[in-house]
């Protein structure tokens, strides 16, 4: 038996806009409002530096009244790119270190 199903082909731009409301779709479907006790738990660290990430405009909220609600996803994806940003700083600043100051202390 042979498989009848023909193989559509997208441009990288449909599928980009399939990936995009695929994610759109499950964002819906699991995303959960947190408040800033449970940003603070979640990311391991005071609730003070979490409202100063806010200030700092480093974390996306809500502000409802004078509280602050997070969407656990939008926190999760700045972490994540907070994350590789630090790892490509390091990496950059190490390389520098290597060309300007180790040729110069041998």
């Amino acid at each position: 038996m042979t498989n009848s199903k023909k193989k559509t082909k997208y441009s990288e731009e449909e599928f980009s806009r399939i990936v995009d409301d695929a994610a759109i779709i499950l964002q819906r479907k699991s995303d959960h409002v947190m408040n800033i006790k449970l940003v603070a738990k979640y990311l391991g660290i005071s609730e003070g530096a979490v409202r100063k990430r806010c200030q700092r405009k480093q974390l996306p909220y809500h502000r409802s009244a004078s509280r602050l609600y997070f969407s656990r996803l939008k926190v999760l994806i700045m972490q994540s790119w907070n994350e590789i940003f630090l790892q490509n700083n390091y990496r950059r600043l190490k390389v520098e270190y290597q060309k300007r100051i180790l040729p110069s202390t041998q």
